[in-house]
């Protein structure tokens, strides 16, 4: 970094000995997470706990999220640098947090082994079941859209769902379902308005080339036959774009093209990219969840 800013004047924003994912940007478009280096804008890279997935916390950035090696959940505080094991279930796989940042909900497993999906404060404090997981094996990918509905996956045995749930009340809908061995991953939803949801699906273990599948406004995009057919999604734009990179997916090649989708048409932005994440200062967010329910309904 040049004269202790976040990006110099060749648009570096920062120097690594070593490559590593780019987990996402704060909120505020201030800090990013980048591989176990957490860059704060106008001051110096700050270490967070190594390993693991790290998220920085909705909506401001102020504190980061980490899944461990172990399944523990940990939280850091990056003003203080104050570091929290919050652990709420006996095995952490995945954790998001909600748009207005007072509760966070992560996937896993019980003390039985048995799959749970868990809402609790964004301290780890009144944890609650969200649904009863009677007949999935396992459920992941937790995500919340910009409306504060949640959206994660299931694995049922013979195939794989991505559900969405409004919190507190009765809304629950299947978005779209998938025959075994295909999967469903990389659910990205858009933090804006005017967004939308995307995934793969696919396996390449059974030589089924995962496919990028995006929906906006209830209508799909016609991404077949375009650069981001088997792209990854990244995130998506202010303006409604979804941001991908294609030529990963199965491959052996560590790089790819950057792609921005708008509707129906596909640009190439930049060539050799590993990793990428959309940088913007997010929107006001929705209110917290008015109603929590006290037992998990079936």
């Amino acid at each position: 970094m040049a004269n202790n800013q976040l990006v110099d004047e060749t648009g570096c924003l920062l120097r690594l000995q070593r490559s590593g994912p780019i987990f996402g940007w704060g909120g505020k478009a201030d800090r990013v997470v980048v591989g176990d280096v957490v860059a704060v804008e106008g001051g110096r890279p700050l270490p967070p706990l190594p390993g693991g997935n790290l998220s920085l916390s909705r909506p401001t950035g102020t504190s980061l999220l980490q899944v461990n090696k172990e399944g523990e959940l940990w939280k850091r505080n990056l003003e203080t640098k104050e570091n929290q094991k919050i652990s709420f279930m006996a095995e952490h796989e995945a954790v998001a947090y909600h748009p207005a940042g007072h509760h966070i909900v992560s996937s896993g497993r019980t003390s039985n082994g048995e799959p749970a999906l868990v809402i609790a404060d964004n301290q780890g404090r009144d944890p609650r079941p969200l649904l009863e997981i009677e007949e999935a094996k396992e459920v992941a990918n937790p995500t919340f859209t910009a409306s504060g509905a949640l959206l994660y996956t299931a694995d049922h045995g013979n195939r794989v769902d991505l559900h969405r749930l409004e919190i507190g009340s009765d809304k629950f809908s299947t978005i779209v379902s998938v025959k075994k061995p295909s999967k469903i991953g990389d659910v990205t939803a858009s933090p804006f308005p005017d967004g939308g949801v995307a995934w793969t699906t696919g396996d390449c273990a059974s030589r089924q080339r995962p496919s990028l599948i995006a929906e906006q406004g209830g209508a799909f995009l016609e991404l077949k036959g375009t650069e981001a057919e088997h792209a990854r999604p990244v995130g998506w734009l202010p303006d409604g774009s979804l941001v991908a990179i294609s030529g990963q997916i199965c491959d052996r090649a560590t790089t790819g093209k950057l792609l921005v989708v708008r509707g129906q048409a596909v640009e190439v932005i930049a060539n050799r990219v590993t990793t990428a994440a959309v940088r913007a200062v997010l929107p006001p967010p929705p209110p917290p969840p008015q109603n929590i329910p006290q037992q998990a309904p079936a």
